[in-house]
């Protein structure tokens, strides 16, 4: 999951590197989570200082692309 968020999510939503970014489309099953993942994704987007949050060292550390 912590490659999904890094290559893709974040990979996508950052706006520092010029890339041909794509809107992103989350499909699951009910119960699967999406929503969470998408509210802390958004969270981490919003809110600076929020990577101190997140336990994952790899995602933590990629996550400062889209803080704030």
């Amino acid at each position: 999951m912590a490659d999904v968020i890094n290559d893709t999510i974040i990979e996508q939503l950052q706006f520092e590197r010029p890339t041909d970014n794509k809107g992103l489309l989350v499909v699951g099953n009910y119960g699967t989570d999406k929503s969470h993942l998408m509210s802390v994704i958004s969270a981490i987007a919003e809110l600076e200082n929020s990577v101190e949050r997140v336990n994952y060292p790899q995602v933590a550390k990629k996550a400062i692309e889209i803080e704030g």
